[in-house]
């Protein structure tokens, strides 16, 4: 699914709240002048963006994310693109905790307020997304056998995670997951939005 950060009436996530000029004011609840919005647009304008929404950092799969990210990030940037990641701590739990990862030096947007998650359709889970059979025992895998482990949640335990592929101010390819447990191939999404045969 597309849609279109840069402002123009033609974004197809969500409806935009558009001006005179024919600009929007608001995409999916975010003003145009808001800060992370800006970034994510400018940013999207300069290279492809791997953007990265985040689980509570409780959550072992977060912590099997960002370890995946870790791991395929020189990957990621050999085609070019660039990972930013969002997540609803506060920055005195957040630095010392992506350091672990070794992506303290990864661009990193704090919502708290899940406003953005909001603007990218990312939904509050239901309880088979969360506490369904597959998820447990993935949760075992990743917890237990590989080590990833797993603490009571500080930030919002419902809130799903999802991955987009941001150029040009386009949102050019998406997943959101299905279940908390869905563990995305970052390099073919980075290849699906910059139109690269997977790899």
């Amino acid at each position: 699914m597309g849609g279109n950060l840069s402002g123009g009436c033609s974004a197809t996530v969500g409806r935009p709240e558009c001006g005179a000029a024919g600009m929007s004011r608001r995409w999916n609840g975010i003003s145009m002048t808001d800060p992370r919005y800006a970034e994510l647009l400018e940013r999207s304008k300069r290279r492809p963006v791997l953007l990265v929404f985040l689980r509570h950092l409780g959550c072992t799969f977060c912590r099997e994310a960002l370890a995946d990210l870790s791991a395929r990030r020189r990957d990621i940037e050999k085609l070019g693109a660039e990972i930013v990641l969002v997540h609803m701590a506060d920055a005195a739990a957040w630095a010392p905790f992506i350091a672990r990862y070794g992506l303290q030096d990864v661009t990193a947007i704090a919502d708290p307020r899940q406003e953005l998650y909001r603007a990218f359709e990312l939904k509050r889970g239901t309880i088979g997304q969360l506490f369904g059979w597959r998820v447990w025992r993935r949760g075992v895998a990743a917890g237990i056998v590989r080590g990833h482990g797993l603490n009571l949640p500080r930030q919002d335990p419902w809130q799903m995670p999802g991955v987009f592929l941001l150029k040009d101010g386009q949102i050019k390819s998406a997943y959101r997951h299905q279940r908390v447990s869905d563990r995305p191939h970052y390099i073919g999404i980075v290849c699906a939005g910059c139109g690269i045969a997977p790899r």
